[in-house]
């Protein structure tokens, strides 16, 4: 993520950089996963 090409069109995507350790993103996308998943099982859309 270091090419400045890179990040300005993620940034054009509307994704915002962070710098974060590959064990924080991990738990951020595990943490993300559960609310997600739970979100479904309330609406039906998922067993």
């Amino acid at each position: 993520m270091s090419s400045p090409e890179v990040k300005t069109r993620l940034q054009t995507l509307g994704a915002q950089p962070i710098n974060v350790g590959s064990q924080q993103l991990l738990a951020d996308i595990k943490s993300e996963y559960e609310k997600a998943s739970e979100l479904a099982k309330k609406m039906g859309t998922a067993k």
